[in-house]
């Protein structure tokens, strides 16, 4: 409280001097008191994680600090949505999530608005966490802003034919909704707002786009694609949507705008079938371990932030995959759950963050430590005799041009800083963020790579990192966490 109050005092008088200090002591002082017009001037000169402190300190003091009409402070680096425990999400015990706060460098747990009490995130977009609760046929999608605890239904899944019968699937058991929901994408964070529609990659084959508008009972289903193709992601950007299509006989091409129609709504869309992948891998054997180098590559659309065009990243990774004696039966046999996870050392350039970080990290289920000496672990796979573990390697940045629709190689990326992660993506101006760690020209990536799906158990990501498009360099600041299939990093713009 006392910590609170010369907070309000100091951040008083830097913005309006002796003003505000003559005002609180004309009378005898009433911290619980505090004029709302003498609130409503320092606020927005907090962040939003000083907002939320502020809000708590007491009653009277909860309400301005959270209205959504004052701004806060503007140009803040975005939170890192941690994974969620395994074992609480499943028994729905899980009634909070935890963020780190990349501007403050400190940590961040919210409770949850009851209704989504018990479900997985599955990304955030526009500032708003897209939260999915599994009940089999009654499994269902949320929208929610963990800071002001709305949250808003979108509709049922069982709305689409294809997901009553997933259901009923081996996979359902196994992987959840996650196997069927890819992602997800807001036009506006505005739900109310007559523009705001909502697109979706679905499908066990990421084959079905979805298409509705908060407040409709069902999804609108466009099925686009011919059977050897898949949508991977999806963009809003300058009022278009943008789908990544991944095909065997088409690359390098953005197709016409088409208007796809939906209700009383209409959405301009365009394909963008992926460019054109160049692998350059070589095999590396160390140990009782193969590393395919630059083996793998995952794909993102981005919009930049500097001029609204349209960037596609390929996200280049190595594959380690265990051999030998490690497994049982032909060609390294079926694995063995019984045995302890196996270990590589890979030695990259690391800083550790401080020992305060890791031991935040570790209380929140990290993998904390001196990341310096930055390990891999294999995870085990029940139904194939490989055990992998991608590492990302490097970025490919292209643009895609709107006049022509060409795709066009970015040597730099200038003044833009690019946040990337499976779950929800976006790009700042570095020069607007002005903070020595953070500088334009990088890719700031958390990602949840691995090379087929894993059952329940848990496993060691480690692949969150910062890539200097310049010095082609890659810098690993954070330590890494414990991570599912169903759990997952994901980068989020707080909002009121």
């Amino acid at each position: 409280m006392e910590f609170m109050i010369k907070t309000v005092l100091v951040c008083g008088c830097l913005v309006f001097g002796g003003v505000v200090i003559k005002r609180l002591f004309r009378h005898k002082p009433c911290w619980e008191t505090l004029p709302d017009d003498i609130m409503e001037v320092i606020v927005p000169h907090l962040s939003v994680r000083d907002r939320i402190r502020l809000s708590l300190v007491c009653k009277p003091w909860s309400s301005v600090p959270m209205c959504k009409d004052i701004p806060s402070s503007p140009h803040k680096l975005p939170w890192l949505v941690l994974p969620q425990p395994e074992s609480q999400a499943l028994t729905c015990n899980d009634t909070s999530l935890s963020f780190y706060d990349l501007h403050d460098g400190k940590f961040v747990k919210l409770e949850l608005p009851e209704p989504v009490r018990g479900a997985w995130f599955r990304g955030s977009s526009k500032g708003w966490l897209i939260m999915i609760k599994e009940s089999e046929q009654n499994t269902t999608t949320f929208l929610v802003n963990p800071i002001s605890g709305v949250q808003h239904q979108l509709p049922s899944l069982r709305t689409i034919p294809s997901f009553q019968k997933f259901v009923e699937t081996k996979k359902w058991k196994r992987y959840g909704a996650f196997a069927f929901f890819n992602c997800l994408v807001l036009s506006t964070s505005d739900i109310h707002s007559d523009e705001c529609v909502v697109a979706a990659a679905l499908g066990c084959a990421n084959d079905i786009l979805g298409l509705c508008r908060p407040g409709d009972k069902e999804w609108n289903i466009f099925r686009l694609l011919d059977a050897d193709e898949a949508l991977t992601d999806v963009l809003f950007c300058s009022g278009k949507l943008y789908a990544l299509v991944v095909s065997n006989n088409k690359s390098g091409v953005v197709s016409t705008a088409r208007t796809l129609n939906f209700g009383d709504h209409s959405v301009e869309l365009k394909l963008i079938y992926n460019a054109n992948i160049n692998f350059h891998t070589n095999s590396e054997y160390h140990g009782n371990y193969e590393i395919y180098v630059q083996g793998y590559v995952d794909s993102y659309l981005i919009e930049s932030a500097t001029n609204k065009e349209v960037l596609l990243i390929h996200q280049r990774l190595d594959v380690f995959s265990s051999i030998g004696d490690n497994n049982n039966g032909e060609n390294g046999g079926g694995g063995n759950h019984e045995e302890e996870e196996e270990e590589v050392e890979v030695e990259v350039e690391g800083n550790d963050g401080g020992d305060d970080a890791n031991e935040e990290w570790n209380n929140l289920g990290g993998n904390g430590g001196d990341i310096g000496d930055w390990a891999i672990n294999i995870v085990e796979e029940d139904d194939h005799y490989l055990r992998t573990y991608l590492r990302t390697s490097g970025f490919d940045v292209y643009r895609i041009d709107p006049q022509n629709d060409n795709f066009e190689m970015v040597q730099s990326l200038g003044d833009k800083l690019l946040f990337l992660s499976n779950a929800g993506s976006f790009s700042l101006r570095a020069s607007d963020i002005k903070i020595k760690d953070f500088r334009g020209n990088c890719i700031c990536f958390a990602t949840n790579n691995f090379m087929s799906l894993h059952s329940l158990e848990t496993y060691t990501c480690r692949e969150i990192g910062v890539f200097d498009l310049n010095a082609r360099r890659m810098r690993r600041p954070f330590p890494s966490v414990e991570v599912s299939n169903r759990s997952q990093l994901c980068w989020f713009t707080p909002m009121l």
